[in-house]
């Protein structure tokens, strides 16, 4: 921002002069500046109007407020889009809204080139892939969450299943050989058998040694309780640990719906990090309301600075609140001494930005209530567990509960969301000293 700077200097150093011969500020305000031709054709008419608002001011010009904050507010009551007061660089890894108009004052550079001609080399596919990258993540953490709750269903069913008919099962299985022939059953009683058998080849696929003459299955190594009852468990381990390799995407789905931060235009902000920056916004207009004269003023004239954080402006999408309604009503917090009218536009949406983190907290309900139900695959993916289950039923309730006691704080101080921990085997082992 070194240009805008030295620009601000000019202005300040002959705001107020009294020009002759036509001369007028803005024909000095780059005196002494090598300044970039793509800088001026993206600033320069801009901060003509900036100049023109000054001079018109004279001597009762607030060389105070001649800065990148002043040259924002003028843009700002133009329609315009603000400068972010960082590098371009900075800028394009933040992804503000103004990036398109920074870009164009450094089109020219042979590495901006380059970029861009790296970028068409990526093709379509590739920038479809960068852009979309978080909605995927949460769509691909959708679907595990729910092929996870279609898992716990299918084992539920399974268990009952095992619970109810396994008895019955051995004793008939007692008069079949392991070809699955008839040897002492009764007709009804070997119908029944086979009726069973169907059964358990569809919860167990893996105990079917194969069919007879009339395709029916034949379970040739599961002829007693104990057997079925090992199957049951080892399928929970085998299914749960096969759903385990799906956590990441559990986590990531989190992370990009609560902790997300807006680094990126085609990114949203995560619902905490909007409540954050909105929560902030509130403390700091509720600490200028309580403030008097100068310090007052500075303070609400300060609370414009909130477009420049991302994660604000997107709290402020969320509440259905735009850009330009937000610096009406800092404008006119500012003139009004933070004394709306009631029945002002103004007025209505600081109350809207006010009572919006209702919705934001709602959303990270919904995110901590999902990964509360997802805890205990952490656990089911253990086969010492399984064991412990099987003698104890009421351990998965117990389990249940204990995941219930966990706040999303409690996760996310476990590194569970942490983007540079991706392995699972971690999240486990934390999570079982965490158990034990």
């Amino acid at each position: 921002m070194k240009t805008f700077d030295d620009v601000f200097k000019n202005i300040q150093r002959n705001a107020g002069k009294e020009w002759k011969d036509g001369d007028s500020l803005k024909n000095h305000l780059f005196d002494g500046i090598n300044v970039d031709n793509n800088f001026l054709k993206a600033y320069g008419k801009d901060l003509d109007k900036y100049a023109n608002h000054i001079e018109k001011a004279g001597k009762n010009a607030d060389k105070s407020k001649i800065n990148i904050d002043g040259f924002n507010e003028a843009l700002a009551r133009n329609g315009k889009e603000a400068v972010k007061t960082t590098t371009f660089m900075q800028d394009v890894g933040n992804g503000i809204k103004s990036f398109g108009k920074t870009a164009l004052s450094m089109a020219t550079n042979a590495g901006i080139d380059l970029l861009i001609s790296g970028a068409f080399q990526l093709g379509a596919w590739g920038i479809d892939k960068i852009i979309n990258a978080q909605s995927d993540a949460i769509e691909r953490g959708n679907k595990s969450l729910e092929e996870y709750n279609n898992l716990n269903q299918k084992l539920s069913t399974t268990t009952s299943w095992v619970d109810n008919n396994s008895t019955r099962y051995a004793e008939l299985a007692k008069g079949v050989s392991y070809l699955g022939e008839n040897i002492s059953l009764t007709s009804a009683d070997y119908e029944e058998y086979q009726q069973l058998s169907q059964q358990i080849a569809q919860q167990f696929p893996d105990l079917v040694t194969g069919y007879n003459s009339l395709g029916q299955p034949i379970i040739g190594t599961a002829k007693s309780v104990n057997d079925l009852n090992q199957a049951l468990k080892d399928q929970k381990y085998t299914e749960y640990s096969k759903a385990l390799k799906n956590a990441g995407d559990v986590t990531d789905k989190i992370y990009e719906e609560v902790f997300r931060d807006k680094n990126w235009a085609w990114q949203d902000a995560g619902a905490q990090k909007q409540l954050d920056a909105l929560n902030e916004f509130r403390d700091t207009y509720n600490n200028a309301m309580e403030l008097t004269g100068s310090d007052k003023h500075n303070k609400l004239f300060g609370l414009s600075n909130f477009q420049m954080d991302n994660n604000f402006v997107d709290a402020l999408d969320s509440a259905g609140v735009s850009i330009g309604d937000f610096l009406d009503l800092t404008n006119d917090l500012v003139r009004s001494e933070g004394n709306l009218e009631e029945e002002s536009k103004s007025f209505e949406t600081l109350n809207t930005i006010m009572s919006s983190s209702v919705d934001l907290q709602s959303q990270i309900d919904q995110a901590t209530d999902s990964m509360r139900s997802y805890l205990p695959l952490f656990i089911q993916a253990n086969k010492d567990y399984q064991d412990l289950a099987f003698e104890n039923p009421e351990l998965e309730n117990q389990i249940t509960a204990l995941t219930r006691g966990f706040s999303l704080e409690d996760m996310q101080s476990r590194n569970f969301f942490d983007k540079d921990d991706g392995v699972l085997t971690k999240k486990l082992t934390k999570f079982l000293i965490i158990f034990s």
